[in-house]
């Protein structure tokens, strides 16, 4: 059986993990999120996992690291040696820390087998920095989303947790800025926009407005 692919791309605080999701909820579709594993990874590394070794790979494995579907289709619970890190990875500290991660080649050709593994399961959506361009490149859905830095500083104050408090709009749009640039700047995968994706910008639309978007492309090419 073949299974379908939705790459979803685009930077940091975009809205397309919250598009993802809802996307893959209303397709049926199985939701991996590449970034969480990519946190997952760099969480690992700040409780003392070593990337530094002989057999990456095996280390790599050794994490355990799963992606379980939500009782209730939206998204996925992040689980790794069967404890569940789902809201840990998303901490400040592992934002900080997560572009050596994310751009080391041994770490993403590592990930990219993970992602590949679980997709010959089901029709997934997935997103991430490099989905359409290197994952799934012959995936017959891809989207880029984007939105204005000020719009993702916007949208990211208003998710800060209790401990996140002290960080200012300004301090939020240099954090976005230079993590844009890292993305696109790393020497592999880097962000970009691949010539048969479909540019979504987000800057003044809600996610059910973004999602409606999606899925009224993916219908129109499935009629064709």
């Amino acid at each position: 059986m073949t299974y379908i692919q939705v790459a979803i791309d685009g930077p940091a605080v975009s809205g397309k993990s919250s598009a993802a999701k809802q996307l893959a909820r209303r397709l049926g579709y199985l939701y991996l999120d590449s970034g969480a594993v990519y946190r997952s990874i760099t969480l690992a590394t700040l409780n003392g996992f070593v990337v530094e070794q002989e057999d990456l790979f095996s280390g790599l494995d050794g994490l355990d690291i799963k992606l379980v579907a939500n009782e209730d289709g939206l998204g996925c619970k992040v689980m790794m040696k069967d404890e569940e890190v789902s809201e840990d990875i998303r901490a400040q500290e592992v934002t900080d820390h997560i572009l050596p991660i994310s751009g080391n080649p041994e770490i993403r050709t590592w990930v990219t087998e993970f992602l590949h593994d679980a997709a010959k399961q089901d029709n997934v959506v997935m997103d991430g920095r490099d989905i359409g361009s290197v994952v799934f490149p012959d995936a017959p859905f891809k989207f880029f989303v984007q939105a204005s830095v000020e719009a993702r500083a916007d949208r990211r104050m208003k998710d800060l947790s209790l401990s996140e408090k002290h960080l200012t709009r300004e301090d939020i749009i240099v954090a976005i800025k230079n993590r844009d640039e890292g993305d696109r700047s790393r020497k592999v995968g880097p962000l970009v926009q691949v010539d048969d994706a479909v540019l979504i910008d987000n800057s003044e639309l809600d996610l059910v407005e973004t999602v409606n978007k999606m899925v009224d492309i993916i219908d129109a090419r499935k009629g064709e």
